[in-house]
């Protein structure tokens, strides 16, 4: 499958960097998005509340599962100008007779990387749930003074 690799980076010697693009596993690197995708949906709505897709992947015995479950986002959200961010979501897509959850996986936004729409399984419980779990806190974190 042909894949376009898009490296964000600050580093200074970029070119020397380029060079070894030829030893990049791509599998390996799916595998990352696959394994962050699996662990904000379990921190988020909870191990039993989706039937998991992504295992598989992240165990790596069955990488072709990438061109299936994992694939680039169209989504273009704002970024913070004051942060090197990363964006991770969930949200659900209407499959079948239920649904399945999606996460979406945007690592160093602030340099217009690119963003992953990643299926991470069947949700087994209700839509209504989902969402009552799902909700991001608003507001910032401000860490404790000691």
């Amino acid at each position: 499958m042909p894949y376009h690799f898009m490296l964000a980076t600050n580093h200074p010697n970029l070119s020397t960097m380029a060079n070894h693009l030829d030893s990049f596993d791509l599998g390996c690197y799916f595998r990352m998005i696959a394994k962050i995708a699996h662990s904000f949906t379990v921190g988020q709505i909870g191990l039993g509340s989706f039937d998991p897709d992504l295992p598989p992947i992240i165990i790596g015995n069955h990488l072709e599962l990438v061109a299936y479950l994992i694939g680039g986002s169209e989504i273009d959200l704002p970024v913070r100008s004051d942060a090197l961010s990363h964006q991770v979501g969930l949200g659900i897509v209407p499959w079948e007779d239920g649904h399945l959850v999606r996460a979406r996986i945007r690592l160093f936004a602030f340099h217009h990387s690119p963003a992953y729409d990643v299926i991470v399984g069947r949700l087994v419980i209700s839509q209504e749930e989902f969402d009552a779990r799902a909700v991001a806190p608003l507001g910032r974190y401000v860490p404790r003074s000691r």
